[in-house]
């Protein structure tokens, strides 16, 4: 068994995958919400297709903004979307190993492929950054009710440009903690 099949057959990337999706209110539902609301009558003269480009091109822009390190200030006093840094940390706690460090899963197949033992101890190599960067929603400024149920959550893709424009040094964030 070559290290792709080894990897697909850990990763189980063969089999099919369930995904559920509850409680989530996407573009779509939206554009319909708006065409039934009396209060966006213009919403009627733009066809879906125009709604969802008009939608990406904003996210696109907003994503473009985190990326170059600038605040968002969301409208309507709706708060502020931030990026901030923290340190990662390896430290020894009453004998055993405590870090916030993330899993490399790419090495530790790799580990896993070449070491049988290493696969059935589950050893994992853990990522070698110092600083890990975050997109946080920052509602101080806000003025709406409950605001603990209110959440913003990038996408996968947002993330990991933000990671990257960390790495190469394009973001001075401020700090979390110590």
């Amino acid at each position: 068994m070559n290290f792709e099949d080894f990897r697909k057959s850990t990763l189980k990337l063969n089999e099919k995958r369930n995904h559920k999706i509850k409680n989530s209110v996407g573009v779509r539902d939206i554009y319909k919400m708006c065409l039934k609301s009396k209060k966006f009558k213009s919403v009627g003269r733009v066809s879906e297709h125009e709604f969802y480009k008009i939608t990406r091109t904003v996210n696109n822009l907003l994503a473009q903004e985190l990326i170059n390190g600038n605040d968002v200030k969301l409208p309507k006093r709706m708060g502020q979307l931030e990026v901030r840094k923290f340190n990662l940390f390896v430290k020894f706690v009453e004998g055993k190993i405590k870090t916030n460090r993330g899993i490399d899963w790419q090495a530790t197949l790799k580990l896993w492929y070449e070491d049988e033992e290493a696969k059935a101890e589950k050893i994992l190599v853990r990522k070698e950054d110092t600083e890990r960067y975050i997109i946080f929603y920052n509602r101080a400024t806000a003025n709406y009710n409950n605001k603990t149920l209110y959440q913003f959550k990038p996408n996968r893709e947002l993330i990991c440009a933000i990671r990257k424009a960390g790495k190469e040094g394009l973001i001075d964030a401020y700090k979390i903690g110590k």
